[in-house]
């Protein structure tokens, strides 16, 4: 391979950069010993660095390096080497010891600090190189960190100054991010809002990380460990941390939630990562989830800012600057540019910036979320006082009571409910205002088992001793400033309800007994009338039957006759029946024309003569003239049925006092003891419903003499 120069120490410079001399030879097998690459048959494999920076990015390999150092400076000097990566696991440093074998400093992020050469931050050697003289001296490097190489040689002069410079950069840097630290800590605590924990943590946790980068929390935080995996735990738990900064910041969960299920899954799967990491060398994996966490993390904030969200516009400055840093490590960890090396003083100025924005863009919440407190409240207030308007104008009785009873508040509509005053509840429990003060307890019960109850029936008893029926409607209470607990509700008074209902329930019960009696009624009718009429035809067609089959045609005409006939009075009694199943439309045709409808459709076809007089305007009420035709319908009925009557007189007056129905027929008359004795159904329910309307009822009639019905009904 292509041979390096050598470097030449002189006492013009203080600080040499080795890039240009380095010699590199990769050992994939890892097994290689100094004696083999310093061997001639490995000499010419080694070949030369191109690199500004040496840079093979993430590698499983092994990698020797050579260079050849010529020590032309006075015996004064005093030579460092020096090298400025501090995430190499294994660092074995190989210097000739004249007789041809090597001795050997070992140091890396993997031994404790403690093992160092050189107590210094960076991995740092003597180098005695000899006066005048030309010495080989070999590196090995192994780490599971990308693997960069950044060797200098210095004086003890020029590295000390160099220290003190860059010690003075990372003071102001830890400085600034412990400050910003410990102020989110402090705003943690007193507001309990878990985004300035989550920002803190964060801060903490990256510094941590630079410092396992920059090798000052190997030097001065745990010097006695090594420093296997604190880089990564670290990397770990500060992205972590940023995204549960992120969430609480961005309010992702209702924002943008498929991202925010991504950014939950990777919470989860970091931990993973690192726990495999401890057996897998998986580098690769580590680096682009970090990437896709911050690219996860800045969509959000677009899209969150897009929606107008004004926090996001300074979270998603911030979060620019930590992709770019990111975006660093990626280059490095890869080794995409060759020739192009990045130093860590910007990123940090970028990262401390950084932190700086994240505090900013949560001051930008708060502000917005005063904002919104504020509003909420003036929208508390004013939901207060419709509350109280509601409290104070509510025509049922609003309640608040302790568990134990004390009234603590009631609505006016609630004394009014009472006859009380306030200053009657003053000495009162909840359990007082009970008609039985042992339901109390039971209404309580039901709130406990439940929750609330609703319409829940209890009786109660006034200031005057009344009693009352209502229902509540009630829920558990609790004043989060005092710490009391109880129940609040709505009473309703249904006593009046109760009322009406008991009287409802007792009408529908004589309504169904009347319908029940009506039903009863027309079964009779159907029995005694149209099934005896059927039945006779069904008789008498058989006898004409018979009669035709012997010759006896005059018989079975005869026979035919009567079944005319009784064809002809079952179809009387059916037209009866149905006009008392459907009448007329009384509130639509008036009762005189109902009255004139029912005698032509029915006794008119009955054969019976009919005559039928009107006089004055009808101005009864529906209800009345409802009873009138009903009377009418079942005064006629009788008259068809049992009276056989040929003339049958209706006369309907109405005047300024009264309205008098009349209905005379010359049928077969009536015994009135007999029908009273009796309480014939047709009779009763006459004089039911002549009485309902306040109407005087008047029955005449002997037997063979006709009947008279007359009932006489006072207007107003």
């Amino acid at each position: 391979g292509d041979t390096a120069p050598p470097i030449v120490l002189t006492d013009a410079s203080g600080e040499y950069p080795l890039a240009p001399h380095l010699e590199i030879l990769r050992d994939p097998t890892r097994q290689l010993t100094i004696e083999d690459v310093a061997s001639p048959a490995f000499s010419e494999q080694f070949t030369s660095n191109q690199q500004r920076v040496p840079n093979l990015g993430v590698t499983n390999d092994a990698v020797w390096l050579r260079f050849r150092v010529q020590n032309d400076a006075s015996a004064d000097n005093r030579w460092l080497l020096a090298l400025h990566e501090q995430r190499q696991g294994n660092v074995d440093l190989y210097l000739p010891n004249g007789d041809g074998a090597f001795r050997v400093e070992q140091t890396g992020r993997n031994l404790p600090f403690i093992s160092r050469d050189v107590p210094n931050r960076e991995f740092v050697f003597h180098l005695d190189p000899p006066v005048g003289g030309q010495e080989t001296v070999y590196m090995r490097l192994q780490s599971a960190s990308p693997m960069i190489i950044p060797l200098t040689i210095f004086s003890t002069e020029a590295l000390a100054q160099r220290e003190q410079s860059d010690l003075f950069l990372y003071g102001l840097f830890y400085g600034a991010m412990l400050i910003m630290a410990g102020y989110n800590l402090f705003l943690f605590f007193s507001l309990r809002d878990t985004s300035y924990l989550y920002l803190a943590l964060f801060i903490l946790f990256y510094s941590l990380n630079q410092g396992a980068r920059d090798g000052l929390a190997h030097q001065y935080i745990y010097p006695n460990l090594a420093d296997r995996f604190i880089n990564e735990l670290s990397a770990v738990l500060w992205m972590i941390f940023l995204i549960f900064f992120s969430i609480r910041v961005l309010e992702t969960r209702t924002r943008v939630p498929r991202i925010h299920r991504l950014l939950v899954s990777l919470v989860f799967l970091l931990p993973i990562w690192f726990l495999v990491r401890l057996f897998i060398p998986l580098n690769v994996v580590g680096l682009v989830m970090l990437q896709a966490g911050l690219i996860l993390m800045g969509l959000a904030g677009f899209v969150v800012w897009r929606q107008g969200y004004r926090p996001a516009r300074i979270y998603l400055l911030s979060l620019i600057l930590f992709f770019a840093v990111a975006f660093i490590f990626i280059v490095d960890g890869f080794a995409l540019f060759s020739n192009f090396s990045f130093s860590d003083k910007p990123l940090l100025l970028a990262m401390a910036l950084g932190a700086l924005l994240g505090s900013l863009a949560l001051a930008d919440r708060v502000n917005l979320l005063q904002a919104q407190t504020e509003k909420a409240n003036r929208e508390l207030e004013r939901s207060e006082r419709k509350y109280h308007s509601l409290f104070d104008n509510s025509r049922d009785g609003i309640f608040i009571s302790t568990r134990e009873g004390k009234i603590l508040d009631v609505n006016p509509a609630l004394l009014k409910m009472f006859g009380m005053t306030r200053a009657d509840l003053a000495d009162m429990s909840a359990k007082d205002f009970y008609f039985d003060p042992a339901d109390r307890a039971v209404f309580v019960q039901a709130i406990d088992e439940g929750g609330f109850v609703q319409d829940y029936p209890v009786r109660l008893v006034r200031r005057d001793g009344s009693v009352i029926d209502a229902l509540v409607s009630a829920t558990n209470w609790e004043d989060v400033q005092s710490g009391q607990v109880g129940y609040q509700g709505v009473m309703r008074d249904i006593t009046e309800q109760r009322r009406i209902e008991q009287e409802l329930a007792g009408q529908q019960a004589h309504l169904q007994q009347v319908v029940a009696e009506e039903r009863g009624r027309l079964a009779r009718e159907l029995h005694d009338s149209v099934t005896q009429s059927l039945y006779s035809i069904g008789l008498y067609a058989n006898a004409a039957a018979r009669a035709l089959q012997i010759n006896k045609k005059n018989v079975a005409a005869d026979h035919v006759k009567q079944i005319v006939q009784l064809a002809l009075e079952a179809m009387v009694d059916m037209r009866s029946l149905i006009f008392e199943l459907r009448p007329p439309a009384l509130e639509k045709v008036g009762l005189a024309a109902a009255l004139q409808t029912r005698l032509q459709a029915v006794e008119g076809r009955a054969g019976v003569a009919i005559e039928f007089h009107t006089e004055g305007n009808d101005g009864l009420p529906l209800s009345v003239q409802t009873e009138l035709y009903r009377i009418a319908q079942e005064a006629l009925s009788n008259v068809v049925k049992h009276a056989h009557a040929k003339h049958v007189a209706v006369n309907l007056n109405f005047d300024q006092k009264c309205t008098a129905l009349e209905i005379r027929d010359d049928g077969a008359g009536i015994d009135l003891r007999s029908a009273r004795q009796k309480n014939t159904m047709g009779l009763r329910s006459i004089a039911e419903r002549a009485q309902k309307i306040n109407g005087v009822l008047t029955v005449e009639g002997k037997p063979g003499q006709g009947t008279l019905v007359r009932v006489e009904v006072p207007n107003g």
